[in-house]
């Protein structure tokens, strides 16, 4: 069992990524990082993952379409990021299957609280799979 949410980081952009990777651990998340969509898909495959957070723009495969790819691999809710906020970008992510849309710079109380409602909705399927196995 383990005692701390855990995060998957996807960020190509240095400084935002240690940015960010602080302020989760410092919100009590295990982070694991990673640059480009291909990488953490990859991270998906191999570690258990609460949330993930992706950028959008992104080396390689953006992160909307990263998306599907984590879901093979992760029932973990994604949180897209994007410093190109639109409604088409918003709805696109949702239609994808993103639990949200966050604009960057981050409002971090905002994304706090995008992730504790992610967990809270997390467990409840969790709780319901259960059930109907019974």
């Amino acid at each position: 069992m383990r005692d701390k949410p855990t995060a998957l980081l996807v960020e190509d952009d240095p400084s935002q990524l240690a940015d960010y990777t602080a302020k989760l651990e410092e919100s009590g998340y295990l982070v694991h990082r990673a640059a480009t969509a291909e990488d953490a898909i990859r991270l998906a495959q191999s570690h258990p993952i609460d949330v993930i957070l992706t950028d959008n723009v992104l080396p390689g495969m953006t992160g909307l379409r990263a998306i599907a790819e984590f879901a093979k691999y992760s029932p973990a809710p994604v949180l897209v990021m994007t410093s190109h906020h639109s409604a088409e970008v918003e709805k696109d992510a949702q239609l994808l299957g993103a639990r949200c849309c966050l604009r960057k710079p981050l409002d971090f109380a905002l994304l706090l609280r995008e992730l504790r409602e992610a967990a809270d909705a997390a467990r409840v399927r969790t709780a319901t799979l259960r059930r109907r196995r019974s």
